[in-house]
C-alpha cells in the first residue's frame, strides 16, 4: 500500500488535471478510546475524493462546491469487546479546501486535500461481513 501511495504521488504530479479532480484522504475520529492514534484503525477512515470543482462543466454551479467520497474503514480489530467488521461507505462533502483557498489560507487548504475534518462527511455504510 505504501508503494501504491507513492506512485499514485507521482501519478499526480504528472497528470495536475487528474490531482484537480481526485483526491485521497484519511479522516480519524474519535469513536473509541484508544491508546495512540498512529496504530489505531478503529477510528480512521480511508477516502477516494471526487471534488465537482475540477470539472470545468460544475466551475458556474453551485455543485463546485461539492465533494462526493467513497472509502473504507474497519472496526473491533484492536478491541477485544468490539465485533470485527469491514465496511465499505459513499458520502457527500462540502469542498472545504476550495474555500480555505479562496481565503487566503492556502497552507491549511493543501492540507484539507490530504485529511477530512471529522465528522464533515454526510456517510452511508455498507457492513462487508
Amino acid at each position: 500500500m505504501n508503494t501504491i501511495g507513492a506512485l499514485t504521488s507521482v501519478l499526480f504530479e504528472h497528470y495536475p488535471e487528474l490531482d484537480r479532480k481526485v483526491d485521497f484522504r484519511i479522516e480519524y475520529v474519535f469513536n473509541v478510546p484508544v491508546n495512540g492514534i498512529f496504530d489505531d484503525y478503529s477510528n480512521q477512515y480511508y477516502s477516494l475524493v471526487l471534488k465537482l470543482d475540477g470539472f470545468d462543466v460544475f466551475q458556474d454551479s453551485f455543485l463546485k462546491w461539492v465533494e462526493i467520497s467513497g472509502g473504507y474503514y474497519t472496526r473491533g480489530y484492536e478491541d477485544p469487546g468490539e465485533a470485527n467488521s469491514r465496511s465499505l461507505y459513499g458520502g457527500i462533502s462540502i469542498n472545504l479546501a476550495k474555500l480555505l483557498y479562496q481565503n487566503g489560507w492556502s497552507k491549511t487548504g493543501k492540507t484539507l486535500e490530504y485529511f477530512q475534518l471529522p465528522y464533515s462527511t454526510l456517510k452511508v455504510s455498507k457492513n462487508l461481513d
